[in-house]
């Protein structure tokens, strides 16, 4: 059920998801659940700060990208007997732009995330998750992150692709095993087999 966190989003049993220490109180409202409300100075502060960095994911300098990070923050766990839930946290860094595996360091400044899943309807079985169209963003500060809990119950099986953009320009996903970048995550999810998650690109498609 839709959770009653007034600062997270959530969908029925497939996917639930939260801004985690945003300093800034950002964050967009969606079919998905309800935003802590901001006080107009907050979410006009919120704006400048995002105007301020569009197009950074393009110029921030010469040598240096913005990408996405990906950490495992609770793995694959039984909440019920028939229900289990994988949590993973999103972030900004920059890295190495002439580099396909390069050193991952912090930005210098707010940014706006936003994560798009795709679902295959194909190899996906069972209730039907809502996922994460275009209300999964919020405005992180340095070192925060976006966290992304994903939930499968009784004989779901939910398979699709996680894809982001940050500050509006699409943004490639570190795989935190090879340090290498990637166009999208991949994730297969069932109560027998919990969650997975492997990076993939479109030109493999």
């Amino acid at each position: 059920m839709v959770s009653d966190n007034p600062k997270s989003f959530a969908d029925l049993d497939g996917h639930e998801q939260q801004i985690a220490q945003a300093a800034a109180g950002y964050c967009t409202d969606s079919a998905l659940g309800s935003c802590n409300p901001q006080s107009a100075e907050d979410a006009t502060a919120a704006a400048v700060g995002v105007n301020q960095n569009a197009g950074t994911a393009q110029s921030q300098s010469a040598d240096a990208q913005l990408v996405v990070t990906m950490k495992i923050t609770e793995p694959t766990v039984k909440i019920g007997p028939q229900q289990t839930e994988t949590t993973a946290a999103f972030g900004v860094a920059q890295m190495d732009a002439k580099s396909t595996k390069g050193k991952i360091e912090p930005t210098d400044g707010q940014h706006l995330l936003k994560m798009t899943e795709t679902l295959d309807k194909k190899k996906s079985k069972g209730a039907a998750p809502e996922i994460c169209t275009e209300q999964c963003s919020g405005t992180l500060q340095p070192t925060h992150t976006l966290t992304d809990t994903m939930r499968v119950s009784g004989k779901q099986i939910i398979v699709l692709d996680k894809h982001f953009q940050i500050d509006g320009h699409d943004a490639k996903v570190v795989d935190p095993g090879t340090g290498r970048p990637h166009d999208f995550v991949h994730q297969v999810s069932s109560v027998k087999g919990g969650t997975n998650l492997t990076f993939g690109d479109n030109s493999a498609n």
